[in-house]
């Protein structure tokens, strides 16, 4: 059959083409690479809103059209079967190697004219017959399923699969005399993902050049003219210059693709949940002693910003490219917690009075046990090594809105220790009077009210000259301000 016959661009033919040729070149392309499932209902859906879009603007009749449409459909579901058989002959040859029958092999590479067989071939071939019929092979049905539910695999590894099908390859390239010279790959037909899929093919593809060697005496066989060394220098020219396009082409398909908002949403998300959460940030510690110690103003110019601007891949925020940006957001607010608490603790620290661990009891008392709280920027030796010391297993629930993470045993009083992370090159514990300490005053970051939330300015921005990357704005301003009878001992 012509599965062509009945292409969105030849259905379309009533319409003034001119006006619209970029969106048919598209969907006639997704038409005829119609490699999987997905991408079949995928087109269904985009063919029938296209209908829709051409019938409102009065362009084309689809009820006087509707056996013309129900045949584009139909070819297009002979596309996906089409496709769908090339990959499983393709995982029959990778078997067939698999399996050492060479003669078979060789048989069925050269089908089109077997003198064995009765049939004359006409129409579409389902042996691939140029390099982009190669690589197509390596499309599996959809990309990102896991390798163990593919459904041409065999052996007992799936990993034999990918070995024998790398050693397929490269006798289809030879067979099909394929250089670096006379190639040809339609990119345009591929996907971002697929290009990137294709990538990592081509470098195990360069990894297992080597192994050819093992057929040398099976292929001489076949082909006495063979020259094993200069084939598998052709070969990896070959696979060099397909590596260094295909990485133009993605780096091209990247830079031209539109910023996706549900990728910024979920770094942003991200980002927030762990900020909020975090037990390390040390504003929830600050609240649970006093809630009136953190106080919300007005933006000032200026205000002293703390934070960052740090450039970020364009390709992070392509949704092909199927980056995990929730891991990047907790590290970026795992970084900016640990910050905040290092320009506070330095303030904090500069006020302090330095003591002995020996001290230690005396100022609980000086202070009283009800009132004596205890940060510490990483447990000291000096700190962990004391009797008093008490891990949190040891202690039963005291009931703290937050967990401390251990505790300090005075009398018959368990005084919280509360651990932060911090910039600092040595722990520091910090003894603190909870009714004499400090209260810290945040500021509106910026006045682009749109992109703050937790006082914290968040905004990725693209600059026209840089394609390549956006930038992260990442910043918030706050001040600390001390009580006049501010009490704070610190064991360094």
């Amino acid at each position: 059959m012509d599965l062509n016959t009945f292409s969105p661009y030849v259905y379309f033919n009533e319409i003034d083409l001119s006006k619209y040729t970029v969106i048919l070149n598209e969907i006639d392309t997704k038409f005829k690479n119609i490699n999987s499932l997905e991408k079949y209902n995928n087109f269904v859906k985009e063919f029938n809103l296209l209908n829709k879009k051409f019938k409102n603007k009065d362009l084309i009749d689809i009820e006087e059209n509707k056996e013309k449409q129900n045949e584009v459909i139909k070819k297009a579901l002979h596309n996906y079967l089409f496709h769908n058989t090339k990959h499983l002959l393709f995982s029959s040859f990778a078997y067939a190697l698999y399996k050492n029958s060479y003669d078979l092999i060789f048989d069925m590479l050269n089908i089109n004219n077997s003198s064995k067989s009765e049939v004359i071939m006409i129409g579409h071939k389902v042996l691939p017959q140029n390099m982009d019929d190669i690589i197509s092979m390596w499309i599996k049905e959809n990309i990102t399923i896991d390798d163990q539910n593919w459904k041409f695999k065999f052996g007992n590894v799936f990993s034999e699969n990918k070995y024998y099908e790398a050693m397929l390859t490269f006798i289809l390239i030879l067979h099909l005399k394929i250089t670096e010279d006379n190639y040809s790959l339609n990119f345009k037909k591929y996907s971002i993902s697929e290009l990137m899929f294709l990538k990592e093919k081509l470098n195990y593809l360069k990894e297992k050049i080597a192994d050819f060697e093992i057929y040398k005496y099976k292929l001489m066989k076949q082909n006495n003219e063979l020259d094993l060394e200069n084939s598998q220098k052709q070969l990896l020219n070959l696979l060099n210059k397909l590596f260094s396009n295909i990485e133009a082409e993605i780096n091209k398909k990247i830079n031209s693709s539109e910023i996706s908002k549900k990728c910024i949403n979920e770094l942003k998300d991200s980002f927030y949940h762990e900020y909020e959460e975090s037990s390390d940030n040390i504003k929830k510690t600050l609240l649970m002693i006093n809630k009136e110690v953190i106080k919300r103003e007005k933006y000032i110019k200026e205000n002293k910003k703390f934070g960052l601007k740090n450039k970020l891949p364009r390709s992070f925020f392509v949704e092909e490219t199927n980056t995990y940006l929730g891991y990047l957001g907790r590290q970026y607010a795992e970084s900016f917690i640990r910050g905040i608490n290092t320009e506070i603790f330095k303030e904090i620290l500069n006020k302090s009075e330095n003591i002995f661990i020996n001290e230690l009891d005396g100022i609980i008392k000086e202070i009283g046990q009800n009132d004596v709280i205890i940060f510490s920027t990483n447990y000291s030796k000096i700190l962990r090594n004391n009797k008093s010391f008490k891990h949190l297993w040891e202690i039963k629930d005291e009931n703290y809105l937050i967990t401390p993470s251990a505790y300090y045993r005075y009398e018959n009083k368990n005084i919280p220790i509360f651990l932060f992370s911090t910039n600092f090159n040595d722990s520091k514990t910090f003894i603190i009077n909870k009714q004499k300490f400090l209260t810290l005053i945040e500021f509106e970051p910026s006045l682009e009210k749109q992109y703050i939330k937790d006082n914290i300015y968040f905004y990725l921005q693209e600059i026209d000259a840089d394609k390549e990357n956006l930038i992260l704005n990442l910043y918030t301003s706050f001040k600390i301000e001390f009580e006049n009878d501010f009490k704070c001992f610190v064991i360094e």
